[in-house]
């Protein structure tokens, strides 16, 4: 799944600590989107050669600004890679300018922040990338040499594959 496809780009990369950014619903309960990660992330990070020491999560309300004092105890922690999963756009935005905000004003610290699949948003992305810091993300894409695109578009006469077909989890 995407945990395990964030976990081995961290590890590719030569990473040594990373960290997870996700959601709560506004009661407290976990959202189930933001739960999958925060639960399977620490699972699997081990499994990739991350100590547990070098492996943070943290959670914030998915109200307002919430996204913000959770964002920056993780970037307090320096990780090499914090992967970020919003679930909606409000979130994405918060994440986003606070990062570079905290970028801003430090300096030192050279954390690269990637969104999970729900982050990818291109025309919000082109307002915020105006920043310090480039905003990276991975999502899930389908083999392009697989031929399903061309069928999916003949078959069902539409100009784009949506990004729930089956090419993506086949």
């Amino acid at each position: 799944g995407e945990v395990q496809a964030m976990l081995a780009m961290a590890s590719f990369e030569g990473a040594q600590s990373v960290a997870l950014l996700s959601g709560l619903r506004p009661s407290g309960e976990t959202d189930l989107y933001g739960d999958t990660f925060s639960s399977w992330f620490p699972f699997y990070a081990p499994a990739f050669g991350f100590e547990e020491n070098h492996i943070y999560v943290a959670a914030y309300p998915q109200v307002g600004d919430a996204c913000r004092e959770p964002l920056r105890e993780l970037l307090a922690k320096n990780p090499d890679i914090l992967f970020a999963t919003p679930s909606v756009k409000s979130e994405i935005r918060c994440i986003a300018e606070e990062f570079q905000a905290y970028k801003t004003t430090h300096p030192d610290n050279t954390t690269q922040l990637l969104f999970g699949d729900r982050g990818y948003n291109e025309n919000l992305l082109t307002q915020i990338r105006n920043g310090p810091e480039s905003i990276e993300g991975i999502t899930l894409g389908p083999d392009p040499t697989s031929g399903f695109e061309a069928a999916y578009r003949s078959r069902f006469s539409v100009a784009n594959v949506p990004s729930y077909a089956a090419n993506l989890y086949d």
